[in-house]
């Protein structure tokens, strides 16, 4: 019975320290997973801020290293891009618009001035491209004819602000929101400073961990210390054996003195 007893707890506490290594490992992987995830959020937010300052320059168009990111506000391209989805665009400017082959079907946006003197901008596919002298005109139609029953006005090569390349489904809300001063705070400002409190907190923890490995090293030495010391009574027991052996010898030599003074005298009376 205590050999099954002691093989159960042995095999009790290799479970405990296969458990604790999981959870460790469990640690260590949601801290990469939090990190990832803050770096990913503050890169977002720093690049709206980015584009949002780049728009002030380049007509209202913002300017990532040539792509735009644009958020779709009506269902007039429903089907194709539906309202909330983010478009990514390639930037057309006057340097490189004469890069562009475009044709029917191409998805471009521009802008068309309202009313109130405002502009805004439009993305709608091709629908037809005709040449007048050097000049292309071309007219683009919403895919949704419910919303947008006629085509629009034509246009030129040089009202051209961008031409589609991919789109984000529902993520433009997102991007609406970091646009705020209340997004701007929430996406940007409360994710670099919970990565730098999450940093904080991780080198308090190492230091912790740092400290807690010192004071363990130097208990094992105090232990060792004392496991080296010698005790009053292995002391005492070491000079009464020392004092025993020092009593013998001189007791031999009294008798080795005695032999001879013996023999010597004996030598004499012959």
């Amino acid at each position: 019975m205590t050999h099954k007893f002691l093989c159960g707890g042995t095999a009790a506490a290799k479970g405990i320290e296969k458990i604790g290594e999981g959870m460790e490992v469990l640690k260590k992987v949601g801290s990469v997973i939090i990190d990832i995830l803050i770096v990913i959020v503050f890169i977002i937010s720093l690049l709206v801020v980015i584009a949002s300052i780049t728009a002030k320059r380049e007509n209202g168009q913002a300017n990532v290293f040539g792509y735009t990111a644009n958020s779709v506000q009506t269902d007039s391209m429903k089907g194709t891009i539906n309202e909330g989805d983010l478009i990514i665009s390639k930037v057309v400017t006057s340097k490189n618009k004469n890069e562009f082959d475009l044709k029917e079907g191409d998805i471009i946006s521009f802008y068309i001035e309202l009313k109130n003197e405002t502009k805004l901008l439009i993305t709608h596919r091709i629908y037809e491209l005709r040449q007048a002298g050097n000049t292309r005109i071309i007219t683009t139609w919403g895919d949704n004819r419910e919303s947008a029953p006629e085509p629009d006005d034509p246009i030129t090569m040089s009202d051209v602000q961008s031409v589609y390349l991919f789109k984000i489904p529902l993520v433009g809300h997102f991007i609406d929101f970091l646009r705020t001063p209340l997004g701007f705070i929430i996406c940007l400002v409360v994710p670099l400073l919970a990565f730098i409190a999450w940093q904080a907190y991780k080198l308090l923890i190492l230091f912790f961990k740092s400290k807690q490995a010192e004071l363990a090293e130097e208990a094992e030495s105090l232990k060792n210390s004392a496991k080296t010391e010698i005790s009053d009574e292995e002391k005492n027991a070491i000079i009464a054996e020392y004092l025993a052996k020092q009593k013998e010898q001189e007791k031999n030599n009294d008798n080795a003195d005695a032999e001879k003074s013996k023999n010597d005298s004996d030598g004499k009376k012959e």
